[in-house]
């Protein structure tokens, strides 16, 4: 619910929501694959990803669900891309 209202509100407030948007896609990312609800887990990392490319925390995620699931090219694929554009990552080291 306060995604979807963040989501709504952007156009008006995005100084005040664009810190916590993505963050709070990651978190639901999180609950999810807690639950191991991992196919919506996965959709909300890329939501997470899509409004912040570089967000480490999300892009982490996203590639141990990856490789979970038996997807570790993608997740290793994932992972380079965010080093060739941050540098070092040490949430994504096992990953690539």
């Amino acid at each position: 619910e306060a995604f979807y209202t963040m989501s709504r509100s952007y156009a008006s407030q995005a100084v005040m929501i664009r810190p916590w948007h993505a963050a709070l896609a990651a978190l639901i990312a999180e609950r999810y694959r807690e639950r191991s609800d991992v196919t919506s887990a996965k959709d909300w990392y890329r939501c997470a990803l899509a409004l912040s490319p570089l967000y480490e925390k999300a892009t982490a995620g996203l590639a141990k669900l990856l490789v979970e699931s038996g997807e570790a090219d993608e997740a290793r694929a994932l992972c380079r891309s965010l080093v060739a554009r941050i540098g070092e990552s040490a949430l994504c080291a096992e990953y690539l």
